[in-house]
């Protein structure tokens, strides 16, 4: 069973206090004198640079060490460590190019296309382990968003993440990889293993991922029907207060959920209150909050036996 040796939680201490890094192994220039090295070593040849693109901006250069926690990229002698919670997207210099077209396949809902596009790089040929770590985390990646679509087995995603996450627990990739872990384990009725997955990011030093593994986990204990402990989650997610943009996105996810297990609970009209609200101030190009928000507008509908508004809710989905 792919789920026969789940990661306790002193392994995953360990692996956010600071295991080995992956480092990349740097070039060696020949000798072509002392001024053309130097000027070799601070401008990195044009279109070879690694970008790490984050919400507030860009940094190039060259990406030497990962972690779960950070990317720490080099450009000359400047060295900066950048925190997975700021980061948006990484490419990297030198990668092939069904690389890049497969992460644009994938974030836009193009799964299949992803994976059809990664198989047809030849891992042989890959030298940089970062890259070829990227290549695995998408092929896992774009197979478990097809499982909980329902166009593939769960269990043949599940034990593809599951050997991903147990095999780069110093990626970049980790917490994302381990938050899609747990959604598998949620659709196999896995509910505590699901838990602990998500306790992973609880564990990290940003409010936003605290946020959203309470989140996740209220999810969970709603797909139990536990719905005063997932309320519990919600609204520990609700105390924390975070301004970044995830954090803001995170705070109408708790709502949600929490609308969602109020009606649950009997509180139909205030669920309803709360789901017009996120809808209000929902950004209208999230389509997927706002997919969740029109679905939980029809969950409280239906509670209330409103059988046509919760129909036209769900046709906003």
């Amino acid at each position: 069973p792919w789920m026969a040796r789940p990661a306790s939680s002193m392994g995953v201490e360990n692996q956010l206090r600071g295991l080995p890094r992956i480092s990349r192994t740097q070039d060696v220039l020949p000798f072509v004198g002392s001024f053309a090295i130097l000027i070799l070593l601070a401008v990195p040849a044009a279109g070879q640079n690694d970008r790490i693109r984050m919400w507030s901006g860009t940094e190039t250069g060259e990406i030497t060490k990962s972690s779960p926690l950070e990317l720490t990229i080099q450009r000359g002698s400047t060295t900066k460590a950048i925190p997975v919670s700021e980061i948006r997207s990484v490419s990297f210099g030198g990668e092939p190019s069904e690389l890049n077209q497969a992460r644009i396949n994938a974030d836009n809902g193009g799964y299949k296309l992803a994976l059809a596009t990664l198989e047809k790089i030849d891992l042989k040929t890959i030298k940089n382990d970062l890259i070829r770590e990227d290549i695995e985390f998408y092929k896992a990646y774009a197979s478990a968003k097809l499982a909980l679509l329902g166009d593939k087995p769960i269990a043949d995603a599940g034990r593809e993440m599951f050997a991903f996450v147990n095999s780069a627990k110093q990626s970049f990739h980790f917490l994302q990889a381990t938050e899609l872990l747990g959604d598998l384990l949620v659709a196999t009725g896995k509910y505590s293993d699901a838990q602990r997955q998500y306790d992973v990011l609880a564990k990290t030093p940003w409010p936003s991922y605290k946020m959203r593994a309470a989140v996740m986990t209220g999810r969970a204990l709603q797909a139990e029907k536990k719905h005063p402990e997932a309320l519990q989650q919600f609204n520990a997610a609700l105390s924390l207060k975070d301004d970044s943009e995830e954090g803001k996105r995170q705070t109408l996810a708790a709502q949600l959920g929490k609308a969602v297990s109020l009606a649950a609970t009997g509180k139909v009209a205030e669920g309803v209150k709360v789901v017009e609200q996120v809808l209000a101030q929902a950004n209208p190009e999230d389509k997927e909050l706002n997919a969740r928000a029109y679905n939980a507008l029809g969950n409280c509908y239906e509670q209330a036996g409103q059988t046509k508004p919760a129909l036209f809710a769900y046709l906003h989905t």
